[in-house]
């Protein structure tokens, strides 16, 4: 899979003022989410 990740790693700049907050929040939510999966599968693991 060479699929180049110029424009997916890079974030629109539609109104960067109007969703700072938003896409923050998201962004911190996404990762509680998938630290919340990890942890919830070496759960699974350690027994």
């Amino acid at each position: 899979m060479s699929v180049k990740n110029d424009s997916a790693s890079t974030p629109p700049r539609m109104a960067p003022q109007a969703n700072h907050n938003l896409s923050w929040i998201a962004m911190v939510a996404m990762a509680a989410m998938c630290l919340a999966v990890l942890v919830y599968a070496a759960s699974i693991n350690l027994d």
